[in-house]
């Protein structure tokens, strides 16, 4: 056979073909591209074998009312060999000898076919036709691969051929018929391998182009990566440069007047207000370069040294951490009027805590919601950053109510690793300095004795979280944080599955989990519900 070997491109060796297409250069792509087809055939190969099923089944029931009572026990055997090779497409340990159960049963039925055709005396044009539906059975219907398919239908065609030559040198055959029957075994041999070589160089071309797609979207995915890390430094040293802009004294800020249809910056367009608070407020806005639906944060009134420098920190965290469960920051600046505003994801959706009445307690509900914050935590963590402010109204959930999205949201008061992140006025100093900044009711006990927030911090007040999503109510009659200055030691919560939970709720930090084994156990707790 001459060799034509099609190129891609440079660099794209592995995926060349050869052999006018029917086999990969690589060897190691040979072998990726036997896998692939394996699981391409099987539903091919499940819908061949149920049809040859219900063929000998229906032999079964045929038989005895046609006079062929002789020919049920062989039926049954056939369909019982045929079923056992179906049932290793169901089983994912045995599905790679498929391919080869399949060959043996094709090759076992197809002779046991044609021997029947003739021993019960039918014309010589049903043995034909029964071996010429077999050939096109293995060649074009169970997906055998060339060689497979010609191995596994040779056998048929021969032994029928045999069958046609015993008939005419018993004279019940007459030489031109067998040379009419001789040549259209043939013609339906050599097109049977036609359409097998033509599936396979279909089969290969379009594995081919399934793997260039997927390079192709590989480097988009690299590049558009690259792009959205180079952005997402640019608008964390912005918001550094936001936050270290004002004076000591406090700033006024001119009045903002932000109704529907009002721009903003110049680059964005007022939707609808969603919130509003003590300094200040945020609205869905669409982005007028591409129209996308995006989430202004802007101060609306004066603004101080330190308040800036939190709203810059947010903006610096949001910006930097790229994850899920986080909610991402695309752009800060100041606005004509003085204020600093963020943007970021509009989430289309609630807090965690407004959902209180109606799921907390129901964990089945829960489990997976407490999973991604314990994702969205490893998130920060890993990145040297202490939200402090964990609590369901910094949780916000979007999409299906039954299998929520969910983004940890706030980093206003986070506290980041100064030896990573400088010495700017948005990093750790800023909140380093023992004081209790937080939601009380979910602050860790250790912070009413003066320490510093760290990731363990996080995790106590994930653990009050989760008690609370799980059972319902508190795990402490009073906070925490409250007990430890009044001088009382932490008493141990009522039990709670997973027990993970009570681990976070433990007065040791030391001995709390990181939140990666969160995440796991949760993950774990899913698979075993």
């Amino acid at each position: 056979m001459v060799e034509r070997t099609e190129r891609l491109s440079a660099g794209d060796d592995a995926l060349e073909l050869r052999r006018w297409g029917t086999r990969f250069l690589s060897t190691e792509t040979e072998a990726r591209y036997g896998a692939w087809h394996l699981e391409q055939s099987i539903p091919f190969n499940r819908a061949g074998l149920a049809a040859s099923i219900g063929m000998w089944i229906a032999l079964i029931g045929l038989g005895p009312g046609l006079g062929f009572r002789s020919l049920v026990p062989f039926a049954v055997l056939a369909a019982l060999l045929v079923s056992a090779s179906l049932a290793l497409t169901y089983r994912r340990s045995y599905v790679r000898w498929m391919l080869h159960g399949v060959w043996v049963t094709h090759v076992a039925t197809t002779l046991l076919a044609v021997w029947l055709t003739r021993t019960l005396g039918t014309p010589v044009s049903a043995l034909i036709g029964t071996a010429i539906i077999a050939n096109y059975f293995g060649f074009a219907v169970i997906r055998l691969r060339p060689l497979q398919a010609i191995l596994g239908t040779l056998p048929c065609i021969g032994f029928a051929q045999a069958r046609l030559a015993e008939s005419m040198t018993t004279g019940h055959l007459e030489s031109r018929w067998w040379a009419l029957d001789t040549f259209l075994l043939s013609l339906a041999f050599f097109t049977g391998i036609l359409i097998n070589v033509v599936f396979d160089i279909s089969s290969r071309r379009s594995y081919r182009q399934e793997r260039i797609i997927e390079a192709q979207k590989a480097r988009i995915e690299q590049a558009e990566a690259a792009l959205q890390r180079e952005l997402s430094h640019q608008v964390a040293e912005r918001s550094r440069e936001i936050g270290a802009a004002p004076a000591q004294k406090n700033i006024p800020i001119a009045p903002l007047e932000l109704s529907p249809g009002t721009r903003f910056d110049a680059r964005y367009e007022i939707v609808r207000a969603l919130g509003e608070g003590g300094m200040g407020a945020v609205y869905e806005v669409r982005r007028l370069t591409d129209g996308q639906s995006l989430a202004l944060k802007v101060v609306t009134g004066p603004i101080s040294r330190t308040s800036a420098q939190r709203f810059a920190r947010e903006a610096e965290i949001g910006a930097r951490l790229r994850h899920e469960n986080l909610v991402p920051i695309v752009d800060v600046g100041i606005s004509p009027q003085g204020a600093p505003f963020l943007v970021m994801e509009l989430v289309k959706g609630a807090p965690l805590e407004a959902r209180r009445q109606e799921r907390f307690g129901d964990a089945s509900w829960a489990i997976p919601i407490l999973r991604q914050i314990a994702h969205g935590l490893a998130a920060l963590h890993d990145a040297d950053v202490v939200h402090r402010d964990l609590k369901p109204g910094n949780v916000l959930l979007s999409g299906d109510d039954e299998s929520p999205l969910v983004r940890i949201a706030d980093f206003g008061i986070s506290r980041m690793n100064e030896a990573v992140y400088g010495s700017a006025p948005t990093a750790a100093k800023l909140t380093a300095t023992n004081g209790m900044i937080g939601t009380p009711l979910y602050m860790a006990p250790e912070l009413g004795q003066g320490h510093t927030a760290d990731a363990a911090a996080d995790i106590f007040a994930f653990g009050i979280v989760a008690y609370e999503l799980l059972t319902g109510r508190l795990p402490f009659a009073m906070p925490p944080l409250l007990l430890t200055m009044a001088g009382h030691a932490l008493p141990t919560p009522p039990s709670v599955t997973p027990e993970i939970v009570l681990r976070c709720l433990l007065a040791d930090p030391k001995a709390r989990p990181c939140a990666k084994d969160l995440g796991d156990a949760f993950a774990r707790e899913i698979d075993a519900r």
